[in-house]
């Protein structure tokens, strides 16, 4: 715009709030009570020398002003401005949290995120597409006494390549199981810069090989203009097999999971499905180095209660540090927040007070009840236990992805995938999603500062000697990178108590 850019300023008196917000961008929310007032101004942008600025950036050199209410703009102060707010996404902090579902926040040190803002709209939609699966998987009767353990990110990004390839009603399906609010092309962008910053390990100092492969049968001719995106934007390899020939297949499949893993998945599947169809391949290694590591000299054998009447013998590591940590009394849980590498990720464990089964605090696993949780989080004292985790977990997803709505891509007589072949002759007969997960003494060097602190003499105790539900968070995008549950980790001495 010749005159610049218009602004639009709104003064609360509700709580004392005040803060200025590019018009198009804010939202008065349902402040009923509030009195509210608007200036709007034309700034007119000068090129002869830089305008002056307010603290927040903001130009402050309006040429005209003027004093309007919402009965001057024509906006009922209670339909219109819902209907407005409608198309502004949730503000978040600085520190990642939400401030108001559905309103941009007008505390000071919150930004309204844009419809511009992929990033956040992406990971909103992993994180409720990873907890809806988690909640199919532990309801599965065949998962009841077992780890579960998955990426909704890699998942998610699995998707995104389907979505390259599917058209009509499976497309649709596909890409309503996805649910990000993102034109196609700004969609497969920000998966490439989620992927890309994620697995990053020389800046996170994490170490997390992800593989993805499409598996098509020998007959399936990959189109040129698919490959090259689902490359481009995935890191997504292809690959014809032949499925007849069984034992060819299952040797070609297991040696590139183990190869893409340095041998941490030796044997990802020792079938293969009858049909003969696409199959989608994850493999990960995920090993994090500790903000500040465990001593090697304070790992012992300790018992982990798998039930009530069941016990394994694991190496638990000990240390006592200062951690974001919560007890919530009424629902008998307790939270602790745990820095991992450059503490751009960390690792967030909820256990029940005692041993019992999971259910019941996977049923309280929403994104609601996490976002609650982690705005109670408060740094103190912490003397963690966790056992050492050395695991790999395999899941077969088609079933789990068919509830959730992905229904036609994995039908033979409906599949439209015609932007793979070019014909509809292809479906999906597997989704594989294989994750070697450690977790050991690794870390940073201790931080110094805090020994002799008086509140290292009385911690919080954090002992995880039963099962528990954790995730593995991304501290920039609030994504979930990991979401799994611990009911019998590797040990020795599994035996009954009487």
């Amino acid at each position: 715009m010749r005159n610049g850019r218009r602004l639009v300023e709104f003064r609360s008196h509700y709580k004392g709030r005040d803060i200025l917000r590019d018009s198009g961008s804010f939202c008065v929310g349902q402040y009923k009570e509030a009195e509210s007032w608007a200036v709007v101004a034309k700034h007119q942008r000068r090129t002869s020398r830089p305008s002056p600025r307010l603290k927040n950036g903001r130009h402050r050199d309006f040429h005209r002003i003027e004093k309007i209410s919402f009965r001057k703009m024509n906006l009922p102060q209670e339909h219109k401005i819902k209907e407005h707010c409608q198309k502004v996404p949730v503000a978040r902090s600085n520190d990642g949290q939400c401030c108001s579902s559905g309103h941009s926040c007008w505390t000071r040190g919150c930004r309204a995120l844009s419809k511009q803002d992929p990033s956040a709209m992406l990971s909103e939609s992993t994180n409720k597409l990873g907890l809806s699966l988690y909640h199919t998987m532990v309801n599965d009767a065949s998962l009841k006494s077992q780890n579960v353990l998955f990426s909704p990110v890699v998942l998610a990004s699995s998707l995104g390549v389907m979505s390259l390839g599917a058209r009509q009603n499976t497309a649709s399906q596909v890409k309503s199981l996805l649910n990000v609010p993102l034109h196609e092309e700004k969609l497969h962008m920000s998966f490439s810069e989620l992927l890309g910053d994620v697995s990053n390990e020389a800046a996170r100092n994490t170490t997390w090989k992800i593989g993805s492969r499409l598996y098509g049968p020998a007959w399936a001719k990959i189109s040129k203009d698919f490959a090259e995106k689902s490359k481009k934007h995935y890191g997504h390899d292809h690959n014809n097999i032949n499925f007849r020939d069984k034992r060819s297949a299952l040797q070609e499949i297991n040696k590139w999971a183990a190869e893409n893993t340095g041998g941490k998945l030796p044997e990802i599947t020792t079938d293969l499905p009858a049909a003969e169809g696409a199959m989608f391949v994850n493999t990960m290694y995920f090993k994090p180095h500790w903000g500040e590591a465990f001593s090697h000299t304070m790992v012992d054998k300790r018992g982990f209660l798998m039930s009530r009447t069941r016990t394994v013998s694991v190496p638990m590591m000990h240390r006592t540090g200062f951690y974001p940590y919560y007890e919530d009394e009424a629902n008998q849980l307790q939270i602790v927040e745990m820095p991992l590498g450059q503490k751009q990720t960390s690792l967030l464990v909820i256990m029940p007070f005692h041993v019992e089964p999971l259910e019941r605090l996977e049923k309280m696993l929403t994104a609601e009840h996490l976002r609650q949780w982690s705005k109670k989080l408060k740094e103190v004292a912490v003397a963690v236990s966790l056992p050492k985790i050395d695991l790999d977990i395999k899941h077969e997803l088609q079933k789990h992805l068919q509830q959730l709505g992905l229904v036609e891509a994995v039908d033979k007589s409906k599949a439209d995938f015609s932007g793979i072949t070019g014909k509809k002759d292809l479906h999906v007969s597997n989704f594989l999603h294989a994750t070697a997960f450690e977790l050991n003494t690794g870390g940073n060097p201790f931080d110094e500062t805090v020994f002799g602190r008086e509140e290292l003499r009385s911690p919080m105790l954090f002992y995880a000697d039963h099962p528990f539900i954790f995730l593995v968070k991304d501290k920039n995008t609030d994504s979930i990178l990991l979401i799994g549950r611990i009911l019998k980790p590797n040990g020795d001495g599994r035996h009954d108590e009487l």
